[in-house]
């Protein structure tokens, strides 16, 4: 908590009225590199997507954006494959994995993460909308097993690109917060896309840096020279 009060206090980093923070300065945080390298988020990595590397993260820092908690039939639904990937889902055959952590008890008014548990096994992607429209059917129709992350500080939630998932709406007036991390395989077959909101786009010191705070050999992506020369210097 103390590093995330440090980058939402930190008037060079644009975070007002935004849901994630991806300014650099996440990457110089040796609390943050302590999570992603934390054993437990190896494992259920690995049981994901096998063999992996960390893409990147973002701060979640969501403050009030709405006058009540979301209810269960007006979710958004989306699926993130596309991120890494430009092969549609159906015929992707790996994809990334997300780690959501909450850094504070989350409740539903807090706007908690909301997965469709087992929708990563359908395969299904934007492609299931027609004609730039969701089709007229409820959660409780398609049988899917939706769930709220809530619970206390440490919750998390784990979602392969796959599989169909929303944030919710913070009804409250306490910042959401927490760390939001992607791993990508190892050794990608279809998961080649990277982006400029990555660790990719780190300067090189920047990267040296991060990489003596992970301490594991490997564990990153590499830098990405068309990204790294114009780092990312704001939220969104």
């Amino acid at each position: 908590m103390e590093a995330w009060n440090r980058l939402w206090n930190d008037p060079t980093v644009e975070n007002a009225n935004k849901r994630f923070i991806v300014d650099h300065k996440i990457y110089l945080e040796p609390a943050f590199a302590r999570v992603a390298i934390h054993p437990v988020v190896q494992e259920i990595v690995r049981r994901v997507i096998g063999d992996f590397q960390l893409a990147g993260y973002a701060v979640v820092a969501t403050p009030r954006n709405g006058e009540r908690a979301m209810l269960l039939h007006e979710v958004p639904f989306h699926v993130d494959h596309c991120v890494y990937s430009d092969v549609p889902e159906e015929t992707a055959r790996d994809t990334f994995v997300c780690v959501w952590v909450n850094f504070e008890t989350m409740a539903m008014e807090n706007g908690p993460f909301v997965l469709a548990v087992g929708t990563d096994k359908w395969n299904i992607g934007w492609n299931f909308f027609k004609d730039g429209k969701r089709p007229n059917l409820k959660v409780s129709d398609m049988k899917w097993p939706a769930t709220f992350n809530v619970g206390p500080a440490g919750t998390t939630a784990v979602y392969s690109g796959k599989t169909w998932h929303s944030a919710s709406t913070n009804a409250s007036d306490i910042v959401r917060k927490g760390l939001n991390m992607n791993f990508v395989p190892r050794h990608p077959i279809d998961t080649l896309r990277r982006n400029p909101f990555d660790l990719c786009a780190l300067s090189e010191a920047n990267y040296a840096t991060l990489e003596k705070l992970i301490g594991i050999p490997d564990y990153l992506i590499r830098r990405e020279t068309q990204f790294a020369e114009t780092p990312m210097k704001r939220a969104y």
